[in-house]
């Protein structure tokens, strides 16, 4: 195992990938969706659901572009419910999918079931490792296949052990014939669904949790961890998925955690050897995503892609959105980000992707489910949608600022943005804020700056962009301004009583050089409600109609361009 590696925005690839809109997909029967895809061409995919409900199984097919009808197979007998949790398709019509059943017994079981021809066959109950508990005791399911040819598959799954502790299990298929279930070597550390990929027959590498099993030649090694925890507070890599992108090559992606958030990171294995952990960390001008993860991804020889979600606050405003990230050469591109943006008014987006499958170098598929928060919790789910992906985008001119706020200073103005979602293709690297009237700009690497050289008392407006070093974007225009500061609050307050009058006088406020106290308020309120008021430029005003015996409280501020002061308050009882 290698050292950490963390990438900031001068590592990234010139280039990330893009999304295509999305398309909604055929709603499945029953929840939660669709959680796998597999492409056997550029133009044929099948994606497969979790639970169907009504003791069927679910499938959808896409065709040049278009999803077709939602195609349901049912159960083995004595089997109630069930889902599939992975699919791999190595040719066209030809796709093998896994999952799980659970019996009348409340036993759950391992489930392959097989497409020949574009046809679904009747599923299989796989029996689980020897020494598995029967009966409502049995827990076990698989949840990664990888097939290299037709006939030629590799499922992965879990099951519970008669000592009550969760092991990892392997079926292979060889020509068809899937041969038993087998336990891979135990591993110390909580049991995660697997996942898998394989290079040829014989040859596979199983990510589950922190720990992988490498298969050479059809025997398996003894259980390895992918990498250590980065440093404080992060927890060790726990792995999502993996992929290879040659027989020397797999990537596994996941994320590493602490009490505050997801990090985003990647391990490649080279021959066997897992080397140094990435993480990918977000450019510091892109949206807020302190919880992130990479949840799937999917190899060609020469390039991969990573998909999974993003989180743009911890507080009431939370956001997820899907992303996606390129690795190419041994190096990751920065974070491409999909507004699929399915909310109403008061909602929340709350969308994932939830697998991705690449079918060259050009052109990958992503799906997910699409939801919303609402203002009882969240996520809910809205639909189901598939997004193309292309590994690298053209990079063009990022969006605008999401949003631009300026603070007056003395003298100047504090500028901040909320970067765009899109950023052109390249991460972005500064922001430039120019003042109008006048040319006074300021530019930063970060989400803020200070423009300097303004005149205290003027109106201004401050226009933003933000580049990624290869265009600017168009300008957004804040909200005008005047620069200065409000005047210091009025001090030595008096008030002098002569019959049903008093002469309240105050010593002046300072105000910023330029910016003049342009008028002081003065306001009276008796006990009773009442309500006297005076406005003068000088620093004494009358207030009149005092009633005798009542009680007062008066108010002065100092008013300039920029606003009013604090108050200065004196109370007195009219005689």
């Amino acid at each position: 195992m290698g050292a950490i590696v963390v990438l900031g925005a001068s590592d990234f690839a010139a280039a990330e990938p893009g999304f295509s809109p999305v398309q909604v997909m055929p709603t499945p029967p029953g929840l939660p969706g669709y959680g796998s895809v597999s492409c056997a061409s550029a133009t044929s995919c099948t994606a497969v659901a979790g639970p169907g409900g009504a003791g069927v199984l679910v499938m959808v097919t896409e065709s040049l572009g278009t999803w077709g009808a939602p195609v349901t197979v049912a159960l083995p007998s004595g089997d109630v419910t069930g889902g599939l949790n992975d699919v791999s398709c190595p040719s066209v019509g030809g796709c093998v999918a896994v999952g799980y059943a659970v019996s009348t017994l409340d036993a759950t079981q391992p489930l392959i079931v097989s497409e020949v021809s574009g046809t679904w066959g009747t599923p299989i109950i796989a029996a689980p490792p020897p020494g598995t508990p029967t009966g409502a005791n049995e827990f076990a399911e698989h949840s990664g296949v990888s097939c290299t040819s037709v006939g030629n598959c590799t499922a992965v799954g879990s099951y519970q052990g008669t000592d009550g502790n969760g092991q990892l299990m392997v079926e292979v298929e060889t020509s068809g014939s899937w041969g038993a279930t087998l336990s891979l070597p135990a591993a110390t550390g909580p049991s995660q669904l697997p996942r898998v990929s394989c290079t040829s027959t014989g040859n596979c590498t199983v990510v589950a949790g922190s720990n992988s099993w490498i298969e050479t030649a059809g025997t398996w090694g003894t259980p390895t961890l992918i990498a250590p925890s980065p440093g404080f507070p992060y927890s060790i890599f726990f792995a999502a998925d993996v992929a290879c992108s040659s027989t020397t090559t797999c990537i596994a992606v996941g994320h590493v955690s602490s009490d505050r958030n997801w990090q985003p990171a990647a391990v490649t294995a080279t021959s066997g050897t897992w080397g140094s952990l990435n993480l990918l960390s977000t450019p510091i001008l892109s949206p807020d995503t302190g919880v992130s993860g990479l949840g799937a991804i999917s190899c060609q020889p020469t390039v991969c892609v990573a998909v999974g979600s993003a989180s743009n606050d911890y507080g009431p405003n939370q956001q997820d959105y899907p992303i996606a990230v390129t690795w190419s050469s041994g190096t990751w591109s920065s974070m491409g980000l999909e507004d699929v943006d399915p909310a109403g008014a008061g909602q929340r987006d709350g969308s994932f992707p939830t697998s991705v499958a690449c079918t060259s170098a050009a052109q990958c598929l992503t799906i997910g489910r699409a939801g919303v928060y609402t203002p009882s919790g969240g996520p809910f789910g809205v639909y189901d949608f598939s997004a193309v992906i292309t590994p690298v985008r053209p990079v063009i001119a990022p969006a605008p600022p999401a949003a631009v706020e300026t603070v007056p200073t003395l003298s100047g103005a504090r500028v901040s943005i909320s970067p765009p979602d899109d950023d052109g293709g390249s991460p972005i690297t500064s922001f430039t804020a120019t003042a109008a009237p006048g040319s006074q700009s300021c530019t930063s690497a970060f989400h803020e700056c200070d423009i300097p050289g303004l005149v205290n008392g003027r109106r201004y407006v401050v226009t933003a962009s933000v580049s990624n070093g290869f265009a600017s974007s168009p300008p957004v225009v804040s909200i005008p301004f005047v620069v200065g500061a409000v005047p210091t609050v009025p001090t030595h307050l008096r008030a002098a009583l002569v019959g049903d009058t008093a002469s309240i006088s105050w010593r002046a406020s300072g105000s910023p050089a330029g910016e003049p106290v342009l008028r002081y308020i003065v306001q009276a309120q008796d006990d009773r409600g009442g309500r006297r008021e005076c406005a003068t430029r000088v620093d004494s005003c009358p207030i009149g109609g005092l009633v005798k015996g009542r009680k007062y409280i008066v108010s002065v501020s100092a008013v300039d361009a920029s606003g009013a002061s604090p108050l200065a308050r004196i109370q007195f009882i009219a005689r």
